[in-house]
């Protein structure tokens, strides 16, 4: 009976775990999103069952295979479940903002852009990573099901150069 449990238990977590296809990763735990990493430029790890709930919680790191200003950031997207019609991309947002603060970051106002179509939120913000200066990079991408916030900080100099490369990326995201 134990090992009944425990199968069901390891196919429970699988159910709910990403797929990985070389280049491609698809999510459906909170509402379908599919990245596809152009020219082989990142590496992606599957985080959609690892300290999630019902709520949200991690998806997807991405890893620069090619370095950009001598460092290989990672990009980070996690998703907020759509509990109802009251949790809004201003309201994501202004979470999101307020946190950034509470740990000593100074967000500028966040700005939108359409993308494919779709609007996209997003903001930068002055933040200390491992005791140096770094700006926060956090975008907001507004699916049916859920919010997907995608966020990484590097170096100021070499955030002009990355927010190239999640251009790139976000035009093969589809939600």
């Amino acid at each position: 009976m134990r090992y009944v449990l425990l199968l069901l238990l390891c196919l429970n977590q699988v159910a709910f775990a990403g797929q990985l296809d070389g280049d491609s990763y698809t999510g459906e735990r909170f509402g379908r999103i599919q990245f596809v990493a152009p020219g082989h430029q990142w590496l992606m790890l599957d985080r959609e069952y690892s300290g999630s709930n019902e709520f949200g919680g991690p998806v997807l790191d991405l890893k620069a295979v090619v370095p950009v200003g001598g460092i290989y950031p990672s990009l980070h997207v996690s998703a907020f479940k759509r509990a109802d019609t009251s949790v809004t991309a201003a309201f994501v947002l202004q979470t999101s903002q307020d946190a950034v603060r509470q740990k000593g970051g100074l967000p500028a106002q966040a700005q939108i852009r359409a993308v494919n179509g779709k609007n996209i939120w997003f903001f930068e913000a002055e933040v200390m990573q491992q005791d140096k200066p770094a700006r926060l990079y956090y975008l907001l991408l507004e699916g049916a099901q859920a919010f997907y916030a995608l966020q990484t900080a590097v170096p100021a100099a070499a955030l002009p150069e990355l927010k190239q490369r999640i251009d790139e990326l976000l035009l093969k995201v589809s939600y």
